[in-house]
């Protein structure tokens, strides 16, 4: 659901960049399937 990553991603901020960088790419897969 992309409501929920987004609010992970908000949530982890800069704290974590490597989980921040995997949720924007679970985001990317959402946004855009084919890639």
């Amino acid at each position: 659901n992309l409501i929920v990553l987004y609010a992970e991603l908000a949530v982890c901020g800069l704290t974590d960049g490597k989980k921040k960088e995997r949720l924007k790419e679970e985001i990317d897969k959402l946004i855009n399937p084919k890639s």
